[in-house]
């Protein structure tokens, strides 16, 4: 598959969710390179088939903001932050 339309947006949410440290609890990857995110970051979704399901395992509410830059989806995933040590 290709990885366009609503799998380029499950891929951006994916890679969002491992950047904030989201627990992914179902990702399944295309059968073969996708042109919009590096191998192996990418995410199907196929209403009834593949789907993108992940778990807030912080011990605080998220939030999840979305917009169009230009012609570019950009995806945040708000949070409380945490200090560096």
């Amino acid at each position: 598959t290709s990885g366009g339309g609503v799998c380029q947006v499950a891929s951006t949410l994916y890679n969002a969710a491992l950047r904030s440290g989201l627990e992914i609890l179902e990702r399944v990857p295309h059968s073969g390179p996708v042109a919009s995110v590096p191998e192996g970051w990418d995410a199907t979704v196929a209403y009834g088939v593949a789907d993108l399901k992940l778990r807030n395992a912080h011990p605080y509410p998220i939030k999840i903001v979305s917009r169009l830059v230009r012609d570019q989806l950009v995806l945040e995933v708000w949070g409380q932050e945490v200090p560096h040590e």
